[in-house]
């Protein structure tokens, strides 16, 4: 079977992005990419120390904010509360963080890295230092600082898009029109 042909939104916005100088190959593929590499790398580096990455993602995090909520931890990681606590659940069962209730309130539960928590943080970090410069080699200073500003704003641009979406959704009558309108907004947004 014959691939259908581009739809003129599609070939409008395939000029539009030309017109810009951007590249016509995927953003989300190039960064889903980058990820995956970087994730293989921190994986395997993690591995030498029996952790996760999410395991990491909680003992780094817990690092700058001892006594924190869990809640709050979760929250923070970008991660479900459940999700966390099976994770908190082995690092406590390792001894790299205690879990007390909090005092003044019974219903709260704060996070802190015990001595052996902290070591173990402050050893893998030469090695999560080594990762990033692997990651960055043969960039500027400049182009790393460009770099990093241009995936925040990428992100600030999608979560605004969503926190729209979010809003516009309930207003709509018909949901199976979001992504049409979406698309259109792209193409206009795309074209000026």
């Amino acid at each position: 079977m014959k691939p259908s042909p581009p739809s003129d939104l599609t070939a409008n916005l395939e000029r539009a992005i030309r017109a810009k100088g951007l590249p016509t190959h995927g953003l989300g593929k190039m960064l889903l990419q980058c990820r995956r590499a970087f994730s293989a790398e921190l994986t395997e580096r993690l591995a030498d120390h029996d952790l996760t990455v999410s395991q990491w993602a909680h003992l780094r995090t817990l690092q700058g904010n001892q006594g924190i909520a869990q809640v709050e931890l979760s929250r923070q990681i970008g991660i479900e509360k459940a999700s966390s606590t099976a994770v908190l659940d082995s690092l406590e069962t390792r001894g790299l963080i205690r879990r007390p209730r909090d005092s003044d309130d019974r219903r709260r539960v704060n996070v802190f890295l015990t001595p052996a928590g902290l070591a173990l943080v402050q050893e893998i970090i030469p090695d999560m230092l080594d990762l990033h410069a692997l990651a960055l080699a043969g960039l500027s200073r400049a182009e790393i600082a460009g770099f990093l500003k241009g995936l925040e704003t990428v992100t600030r641009n999608l979560r605004q898009a969503k926190a729209g979406d979010d809003v516009s959704a309930s207003k709509r009558a018909k949901p199976s029109h979001g992504r049409a309108n979406r698309r259109a907004a792209r193409a206009r947004v795309a074209v000026t």
